[in-house]
């Protein structure tokens, strides 16, 4: 739609403008240099033709009159060019190249938009849309620890690439590269769909340009209407929409095959009830979130695995890679905590970070802290991805991750990232330490604790 398209220009724009380019960069050769140029003869058209055409019938003759193009001949020759590119005429053309000013002129220009790239930091600022990022708040490093951070490079997970059978390349490993291997031929389809209760809407947009989609509850009546309307369908139309609807969900999580999808789908209906059924027809979305929580904890199973037997396998390892950004530009700031890293701290702080802050800030053995900013900060990134809430040095050198958690969400979830977190203090060196710090319970996983103890053990850091 031409909305969508305009809409895509814009981005295409805006990158261009936040990678350094401008209105203002091209560069247009003088016409004047070609004024004496006489093209060959068989590219030269004497006459335009004209090919507008008024009724069907002309566009018809005119088509006819166009001479058809020989492609196997024209592919014959460009075969046969290719093959006569010697070396010397590659150098030959490097040469033409080299003595042309604009075409000179282009390579340099080229050249340092890459240099500037490639050491761009990329920042809260730089990722802002121009217009807006001289209105942002900026903080610097704290001058006394600028020369020492500069040097420091935390450490992160990262994979061998297939180019690593003859030298030593590795990239950042992230979801997807755990993905691989993963089939939902053999899994479990058992799902409890006890807990739903049916539940119908109507999302409307209301006649007005600048109107947004609305959701109503039905009314007795409405939903009646809808049940009746549903149940007129023939049984097996009634089925082949609702696991459309399903498939087309669950099919936007990566490394989920969409050619096994149909037949999971198909196995996890055969174990729905008669009643389970008649309700997924009619109500659709909380079976398809049922289903997509549990594709996408078979995934996060699989990770899991895969993670550790990578690490296990040294196809994983843990080194050097997150360099400290020279400034930040936090949405909320504060400077109320003495020994910050930056000039100001992200103030994002809840009512339970706020009293940990103030007590880890008050050590006489801390050298600095600084909230990481969360999606923009440090990343653990292993078979689930954590952005420490925390980051803090001691004056001995320890560096150490705080992930803060409140005691209602001592669940699974933060039982695996704080299982992630021990595996990486593990690997990183002696130097890292990680904590999940909950309020006041005491957990018996790896890499967790309680705030007391939190506290006892960092005083001896």
């Amino acid at each position: 739609s031409s909305a969508n398209f305009n809409d895509t220009l814009e981005k295409v724009v805006s990158g261009l403008n936040n990678a350094g380019f401008s209105k203002k960069d091209y560069r247009a050769k003088n016409v004047d240099e070609f004024a004496d140029f006489d093209p060959p003869a068989q590219f030269v058209q004497t006459e335009m033709p004209d090919n507008t055409a008024s009724t069907p019938e002309e566009s018809v003759m005119i088509e006819e009159n166009v001479p058809e193009v020989n492609t196997s001949d024209m592919k014959e020759r460009l075969d046969s060019a290719k093959e006569q590119m010697s070396a010397a005429q590659s150098q030959n053309i490097e040469q033409i190249i080299s003595n042309d000013e604009m075409f000179s002129a282009a390579i340099e220009q080229n050249e340092e938009y890459e240099d500037a790239l490639s050491n761009a930091e990329k920042t809260e600022q730089t990722a802002a849309p121009p217009e807006v990022r001289d209105k942002m708040n900026v903080f610097e490093i704290n001058e006394c620890f600028r020369e020492e951070v500069s040097r420091i490079q935390l450490p992160q997970f990262i994979i061998k690439t297939e180019l690593s059978l003859f030298t030593d390349d590795y990239k950042l490993l992230n979801l997807n590269d755990l993905d691989i291997g993963f089939t939902l031929k053999d899994k479990d389809a058992q799902i409890d769909f006890s807990t739903i209760a049916a539940e119908m809407a109507r999302i409307d947009v209301e006649d007005r340009a600048d109107s947004n989609a609305k959701a109503w509850k039905l009314s007795v009546s409405d939903s009646t209407y809808f049940k009746e309307w549903f149940d007129s369908k023939p049984a097996e139309s009634r089925m082949r929409i609702s696991k459309s609807a399903i498939k087309a969900q669950i099919s936007k999580i990566d490394g989920v095959n969409d050619g096994e999808l149909d037949d999971y789908i198909d196995r996890v209906v055969e174990m729905m009830t008669e009643d389970q059924i008649s309700d997924l027809q009619k109500s659709q979305l909380p079976y398809i979130k049922k289903i997509k929580e549990k594709v996408e904890a078979l995934l996060a199973e699989h990770r899991r695995k895969m993670f550790d037997l990578w690490l296990e396998q040294d196809r994983i390892q843990c080194r050097p890679m997150y360099s400290f950004r020279k400034t930040i530009s936090p949405v909320t700031s504060t400077s109320v905590y003495p020994n910050s890293l930056y000039e100001s701290e992200d103030g994002n702080l809840n009512e339970y970070e706020k009293p940990v802050v103030f007590e880890i800030a008050s050590l006489p053995n801390l050298k600095w802290w600084h909230r990481n900013i969360s999606r923009l900060g440090f990343q653990i990134n292993g078979s689930v991805h954590a952005y420490p809430d925390l980051i803090i040095m001691t004056k001995s050198g320890k560096i150490v991750m705080v992930e803060t958690k409140g005691d209602h969400l001592f669940n699974p979830e933060s039982k695996e990232k704080a299982r992630i977190g021990a595996k990486w203090a593990e690997t990183a060196g002696s130097q890292y330490k990680y904590y999940m710090v909950f309020q006041t319970k005491q957990p018996d996983f790896p890499g967790a604790c309680s705030f007391d103890r939190f506290m006892e053990i960092i005083r001896g850091l």
